[in-house]
């Protein structure tokens, strides 16, 4: 029976992996791993601060060849070839040992995303990922704009110490997430084939192995169908298109990193929360208004019944009719905007959901496998149209849209024609 050894590392390198992908990230003269978690068969997980000169012990570096145990990261890619570096050994050698949680996660039919796919399956909060990743990951594992504090280009753990601490924590956590998705999914393990392939793509993409150079295209269904007039080609070359696609997803995850979360509610949803906030204050006072005033003829109708009320009793009914129509009337418009303030916060909370979501996306995409790249740009994109020459037509999804409201309206962006 196999053994199961968990990992999870943060690294440095001063190429930006959401540009230049994982390899020449690895590649990179000044790539560091800062951190390594491990657990064993689902044991503690424990940490080595590497960044700070502590060492692997010996039996962990026996157990990561050893043939009998079995690798588990989430998007195994990025620690297979991180670690490959790192002992110096040809990457291929030791492929067939790694597991990914992610394929397994996308193979169950979940989102990718560490943090996505713990919150879908409903893990309890003490077992899903720490939302304070991002911050640090930008402090230590990026390049540094020096300053009069640290005129170097790096923050290193000396410069925050507490920082350094949550980073510590952050990455056991990590693996405590993993291993708690691949508990929740051994029930459905993944086939052998697909195994199987997702080492092939990994060979292809380290290797650059050929596997045949076929011109494969995509082809244009109404113009071989004859299901409308089409003035545009009858193929398109596969690797041109998936390319184009490629940069547009780049410009989108760009366009989300300039803007904050805050901002993005601020701009969706801040005017619209005030207008409604303010009608709720309207009606509670006019609730509160007609209730008082309903409350009040009831106890004249008590004094007109007792002969001591100045008004006919015919009057005094008719008024109290009034008084209770406008009463409930007041209380189901009080409702009403309640359920509206509960609605909009719920959208809020979706929007900020999918948010986090796509900048998770972000920061994995050009890590990630081409059956990953192509999920998070189905969840993206609704539809590509594709005109001669390669001009292109995006419609995007209505889920991902919501961002783009006050950056540019969701029919400017939808029409938007971009040429490659």
């Amino acid at each position: 029976m196999s053994r199961h050894l968990s990992i999870d590392i943060e690294t440095y390198s001063s190429v930006d992996i959401t540009k230049s992908g994982l390899y020449k990230y690895v590649q990179s003269n000044d790539f560091e791993i800062l951190l390594f978690a491990y657990s064993v068969d689902g044991g503690d997980v424990n940490i080595i601060d590497l960044a700070c000169g502590e060492s692997l012990p010996e039996e962990i570096v026996q157990a990561v060849f050893d043939p009998n145990v079995q690798n588990h990261a989430y998007n195994a890619a990025f620690e297979w070839y991180c670690l490959s570096k790192y002992f110096q050994i040809e990457p291929l050698s030791w492929l067939s040992q790694w597991r990914c949680t992610q394929l397994h996660g996308l193979y169950c039919g979940y989102t990718a995303g560490l943090a996505a796919t713990g919150e879908a399956l409903g893990l309890p909060q003490e077992k899903r990922k720490l939302a304070t990743g991002k911050a640090l990951i930008r402090t230590f594992c990026t390049p540094h704009t020096p300053n009069a504090r640290n005129p170097t280009t790096r923050v290193l753990p000396r410069h925050e110490p507490e920082k350094w601490r949550l980073f510590r924590e952050y990455c056991k956590q990590d693996v405590v997430t993993e291993m708690a998705i691949e508990r929740r999914l051994s029930a459905f393990p993944v086939p052998e084939q697909v195994q199987r392939e997702w080492e092939l793509d990994q060979r292809i993409n380290a290797a650059g192995e050929k596997v045949g150079r076929k011109r494969i295209r995509y082809v244009c269904y109404n113009k071989t169908r004859k299901r409308s007039n089409c003035d545009g080609q009858t193929g398109y070359t596969m690797h041109i298109l998936d390319k184009m696609v490629t940069d547009i997803l780049h410009q989108v995850f760009d366009r989300m990193r300039s803007v904050e979360e805050n901002e993005i509610i601020s701009r969706t949803h801040r005017s619209a929360m005030v207008s409604l906030k303010k009608r709720l204050v309207d009606a509670k006072a006019e609730s509160a208004k007609a209730a008082k005033e309903y409350e009040s003829l009831k106890l004249e109708i008590i004094k007109a019944v007792q002969g001591e009320s100045a008004f006919p009793m015919e009057v005094l009914s008719e008024l109290v009719n009034n008084a209770r129509t406008r009463m409930l009337d007041a209380n189901a418009q009080l409702t009403e905007l309640n359920e509206e303030v509960e609605k909009s916060n719920q959208r809020i909370e979706a929007i900020k959901a999918d948010y986090r979501r796509i900048m998770e996306w972000s920061e994995m995409f050009d890590g990630s496998d081409m059956d990953v790249k192509k999920m998070i740009a189905g969840y993206i994109i609704k539809r590509v149209d594709v005109y001669s020459d390669y001009r292109l037509h995006i419609e995007f999804n209505m889920s991902f849209a919501q961002f783009e409201l006050g950056l540019e309206t969701e029919v400017e962006y939808a029409e938007q024609d971009i040429v490659s």
